[in-house]
């Protein structure tokens, strides 16, 4: 199934890229999620 991005993100100068750099292949795998739901989940929950 091909995934529609709703959303685009952007993130403020590089601090978000140097941190997630330093992060172990795990981990980064977690912070993807965040971003990935929110460019292609139509409607966000509240909570």
């Amino acid at each position: 199934m091909e995934e529609k991005f709703i959303r685009h993100i952007v993130y403020y100068g590089d601090h978000y890229l140097t941190f997630f750099e330093k992060q172990r292949s795990e981990v980064k795998k977690k912070l993807n999620r965040t971003p990935y739901l929110i460019a292609t989940v139509e409607r966000l929950p509240e909570k």
